[in-house]
C-alpha cells in the first residue's frame, strides 16, 4: 500500500468518526475523538511511527518514526462548532524529519466528499482529476484567500500589508479552514492564500502545501523564502501560498515596501 492510499484509507475512518459524533450530537472533545480514530487505524497498518497531531503533540509507537506523520483532525473545528459548513481533515507522511522527506500528502472535505492528493513527483488530484494551478498572473485579477483571525495581536506594519494586498485583488476570501484554502490554490481556484500571523501550525500546512507543491504552486514564508520547516512538533510560521512566480513577485514587492518586522 503507498502512501497516499495508507492517508486517504486512515482519513476515512476519521470522517466515519466526525460523522457518528456529529449525529449524536457529541461535540466535545471532537477533535481528540476523530484524531484517537485516525492513529488506531494507522497503529495497525504501521509497524513503528512518530504521528505528529495539532490536538496531542506527537504519539509514537514501535520505536517511533521514520515514518513521520503529520494530522490536522479538524482543520476548522470552530467553523465546525458553529454549524459553519467548511473543515477539513489532514495528513501526511514523510521518510525523514525534513520538509523535502514528505512523500504523500491528503486532505478531505467531508462535507463535498472531496479527497485532495499528492504523491511526490506524481503530481495533485482532486477525486482522481489531475489538478493545475492558476496561470493568472496578476493580483488585480487574482482571488485571494486571507486570515484574518487577529485574535492574536499583529503589529500595524501586517495590517497595512493585507489591506494593501486585500485592496489590489479583484476578489477576497476568508474561509476559516486553512488546509482547505491552500488547496484551493493548488486547484485553480484561488490564486494565492496568505497568513502573516506567524502562528500558523505545521499540522495546519504540511498535507496541503505539500498538495499545492506537486500541482505546481509555491509556499513561502512572510518574507517570500521557499518555505521549507523542519517537522517537528510546535512548529509554527506564516504562510504564504501562491499559484505562480508572478502573484509572489506582486505580493513581494507590497510586502518589502511596507518592511514588514
Amino acid at each position: 500500500m503507498d502512501g497516499s492510499e495508507l492517508l486517504v484509507e486512515a482519513l476515512s475512518e476519521g470522517v466515519k468518526t466526525l460523522r457518528r459524533l456529529l449525529s449524536e450530537g457529541r461535540l466535545e472533545d471532537i477533535d481528540l475523538e476523530v484524531e484517537a480514530s485516525i492513529a488506531r487505524m494507522l497503529k495497525q497498518r504501521l509497524k513503528n511511527a512518530a504521528l505528529i497531531t495539532e490536538e496531542s503533540g506527537v504519539i509514537s509507537w514501535g520505536g517511533g518514526g521514520p515514518p513521520i506523520l503529520i494530522l490536522d483532525p479538524i482543520d476548522g473545528s470552530t467553523n465546525l462548532l458553529r454549524g459553519y459548513s467548511l473543515y477539513s481533515l489532514s495528513l501526511a507522511i514523510a521518510n525523514g524529519s525534513s520538509w523535502d522527506t514528505i512523500e504523500s500528502g491528503v486532505v478531505v472535505n467531508p462535507l463535498l466528499d472531496q479527497v485532495f492528493e499528492a504523491c511526490r513527483g506524481a503530481g495533485a488530484y482532486l477525486n482522481g482529476k489531475s489538478l493545475k494551478t492558476s496561470s493568472i498572473p496578476s493580483l488585480d485579477k487574482a482571488m485571494v484567500a486571507v486570515d484574518l483571525n487577529f485574535k492574536e495581536a499583529i503589529d500595524s506594519s501586517t495590517a497595512s500589508s493585507l489591506l494593501d494586498i486585500v485592496g489590489r485583488a479583484a476578489h477576497v476570501r476568508c474561509m476559516g479552514s486553512d488546509a482547505l484554502e491552500i488547496c484551493m490554490v493548488a486547484a485553480g481556484k484561488l490564486e494565492a492564500f496568505i497568513d502573516l500571523r506567524g502562528i500558523l501550525r505545521l499540522t495546519d500546512f504540511a498535507a496541503a502545501g505539500f498538495i499545492l507543491e506537486e500541482a505546481g504552486g509555491y509556499l513561502f514564508d512572510r518574507y517570500l523564502a521557499r518555505l521549507k520547516p523542519k517537522l517537528e512538533p510546535g512548529v509554527r510560521s506564516s504562510v504564504i501560498a501562491c499559484c505562480n512566480l508572478d502573484i509572489a513577485s506582486e505580493i513581494s514587492e507590497i510586502l518589502k515596501h511596507r518592511q514588514l518586522p
